[in-house]
């Protein structure tokens, strides 16, 4: 059995919001390779997973005690999902982690899609 002082929980989770890119970049090895499969994936993470990753991501911060979390919210490009999308993601997160946890979001963006509707809600 290991022991709890061996035990090095997650403190980081990355969340794939959009699987499609709003850019044709040359050198993606992603979206420019033969590998197609992402193509026929959903474009967006649906309420049903981001709620079970709050879920989770609550669960594990519970189990662990942990003080904080840091949450990168990844692509393709995750402005797709769409500021409301978004902001649900965000609010569950939220609300799915003990209050007494701190929830620090990160995003990973080409940035192309940066409006006032965005900056509103960062």
């Amino acid at each position: 059995m290991t022991s709890r002082q061996e035990i090095s929980p997650f403190r980081t989770f990355i969340l794939k919001i959009a699987n499609r890119c709003n850019i044709d970049c040359d050198y993606c090895y992603v979206f420019n390779s033969k590998d197609q499969a992402w193509s026929t994936l959903p474009a967006r993470m649906s309420p049903d997973v981001y709620r079970g990753a709050a879920r989770r991501i609550g669960e594990h911060v519970t189990a662990h005690g942990l003080s904080s979390v840091h949450v990168v919210l990844h692509g393709g490009e995750p402005l797709l999902a769409g500021p409301r999308c978004l902001a649900a993601v965000l609010e569950t997160i939220r609300s799915g982690v003990p209050a007494a946890a701190e929830v620090s979001f990160e995003l990973q963006t080409n940035g192309t899609l940066i409006n006032e509707a965005w900056l509103d809600l960062f």
